[in-house]
């Protein structure tokens, strides 16, 4: 089996926060980074209460997968432009079998007992939004979660934070074959 993007269709999503205040018209909310639409996108809370970084985000795959690498597409390609307003910064991406979001300390948002699997920042150049990123090696797990530590913004004291979409690409974690003995007529369980 080849390295390809993971299907999403049985994913959920949380977040430590959400704007569901962006409305119809751009989401915010935290589903939207997996919606399979760039126009939509997820978005820290910015109204009634506006949380600081860091902020976490976390894909459930619904089952374990080999985990190679994964695309975060950011709101905006810009740095400086208003509409690119939570752009990721700098980041540690987690990967666990178990819910990871379930075992954090309530300040840093840090997992209790993980090492990142990348601990790096995203760069942007003013014309892509995608940011590719190949893991060291790959990792098995079935939950991913993105601790945002910085990000770019237009307001001067409050860091949010944004995903527009997030694929995962590896393949499934555990294959299964079986043969017939002898070919022309055995059987095979």
């Amino acid at each position: 089996i080849e390295v390809a993007q993971l299907d999403r269709t049985n994913w959920s999503v949380t977040a430590s926060s959400q704007a569901p205040e962006e409305g119809a018209t751009n989401g915010g909310e935290a589903r939207h980074a997996i919606d399979n639409s760039t126009t939509t996108f997820w978005h820290t809370q910015w109204q009634g209460s506006t949380p600081n970084a860091p902020h976490w985000i976390q894909f459930n795959m619904g089952a374990i997968y080999k985990v190679e690498s994964f695309n975060y597409v950011s709101r905006d390609a810009a740095t400086t432009n208003i509409t690119g307003n939570g752009n990721i910064k700098t980041y540690k991406l987690y990967i666990s079998d178990s819910d990871i979001s379930a075992d954090i300390n309530a300040t840093s948002y840090i997992p209790n007992g993980l090492t990142p699997v990348k601990d790096e920042n995203f760069v942007y150049d003013g014309s892509t939004a995608n940011h590719n990123v190949t893991l060291d090696s790959p990792v098995y797990g079935q939950y991913i979660y993105m601790l945002v530590t910085d990000s770019y913004n237009s307001h001067a004291t409050i860091k949010f934070a944004n995903c527009a979409d997030f694929q995962v690409y590896g393949k499934p974690a555990y294959t299964v074959s079986a043969t017939a003995s002898p070919v022309g007529g055995g059987t095979a369980s």
